[in-house]
């Protein structure tokens, strides 16, 4: 059974017709083309061209306290640890209690304002046939960051990665401004990225990988 993907392709290969996709304003009042196409908001409606998922959050206060879940739970983590005088908590349930990211938080890598996140992806056989390998890379505080629709194992993963890591990479590089609602403040925010042992998928692999 063929994907819709490749559905696609047999008809591009048959009718020798193939689309051309072009980035849009959301409220369809012009396409990113031309004298267009290196603007970052509409001309017309002045709406982002690229969707601003972490500022969107900070402008829900009820949203931002979600995310203030972090700190609470580092703070909590911290308390004990000073109570008892030990180095590692009484019980592992979350990423927060892991020794590196306890160092990163005692050295002040990770602070307060600080958006951590991680990096999951797996593969998922879709037919009882076994034949299909279908891919997805999701950032767990974001949003997908890859699909890769096969049929087969990627062989070269880190270049389906790349383009995602690359956009982290250059929020790393800089500050990201946003207004949080819930304090009522610019907070100055930082993303930092958690990794830990990957095993490389390199072939035949169905590891999951973090």
């Amino acid at each position: 059974m063929l994907s819709y993907y490749q559905v696609l392709r047999r008809i591009w290969d048959l009718s020798g017709v193939v689309p051309i996709a072009h980035d849009m304003c959301v409220k369809s009042c012009m396409a990113y083309t031309g004298v267009f196409s290196q603007l970052v908001s509409c001309k017309f409606c002045n709406e982002p061209r690229y969707m601003t998922h972490i500022q969107a959050l900070f402008r829900n206060p009820q949203s931002v306290h979600n995310m203030w879940h972090r700190h609470e739970r580092m703070q909590q983590i911290l308390e004990e640890l000073e109570a008892n005088n030990v180095d590692f908590p009484s019980e592992y349930n979350d990423v927060y209690c892991g020794q590196d990211y306890l160092d990163a938080v005692r050295s002040g890598n990770i602070h307060d304002d600080s958006i951590v996140v991680s990096w999951s992806e797996d593969g998922a056989q879709l037919y009882q046939s076994k034949k299909s390998d279908a891919w997805i890379g999701i950032w767990t505080f974001i949003l997908p960051g890859v699909i890769i629709p096969g049929p087969n194992n990627p062989w070269h993963l880190d270049s389906f990665i790349f383009p995602s890591l690359h956009h982290v990479g250059t929020l790393q590089n800089g500050d990201l401004k946003v207004w949080d609602a819930h304090q009522q403040r610019i907070p100055l925010l930082q993303v930092m990225s958690m990794g830990g042992w990957v095993i490389m998928v390199k072939k035949g692999a169905n590891t999951h990988v973090e």
